[in-house]
């Protein structure tokens, strides 16, 4: 799911809804993604090596989107100084690995790990007030 600005939602609240959605997208195709998951986790070139489908490089260009949230959560003095790609890297890996978590959970409640990962990343990016 790509991301935007939502209204005129602050950036963690953008942040928040870009994280439940996608969440909420795994939950309502779980069968889907263990299919897509098994396929991807064995797929094999010509020889039968096994491929590396999920290095640093599968994202390309598709952070763009969430690295600008990231920067203008930065730029409004929202959240605290941090690489924006490594964030956007760690946000969406995150969510990519519930589909290899529920081919081993296949009730892996999704509710609750949206939840857990909005409060992580409200704390990774949040900027501490200052006393």
């Amino acid at each position: 799911m790509g991301c935007g600005r939502f209204g005129q939602q602050s950036a963690a609240a953008e942040l928040q809804t870009y994280i439940e959605a996608n969440v909420a997208y795994i939950d309502t195709h779980r069968k889907q993604v263990r299919v897509l998951t098994a396929i991807a986790m064995n797929f094999t070139d010509e020889d039968g090596r096994t491929q590396l489908t999920h290095d640093a490089s599968v994202y390309g260009t598709s952070l763009a989107p969430l690295q600008d949230l990231l920067e203008r959560g930065q730029r409004a003095g929202e959240f605290r100084d941090f690489n924006t790609r490594t964030m956007a890297m760690t946000v969406r890996a995150a969510i990519d690995v519930i589909g290899p978590q529920l081919s081993v959970i296949p009730d892996l409640d999704l509710d609750a790990y949206a939840r857990d990962l909005v409060s992580l990343f409200r704390h990774a990016t949040t900027k501490e007030a200052r006393p």
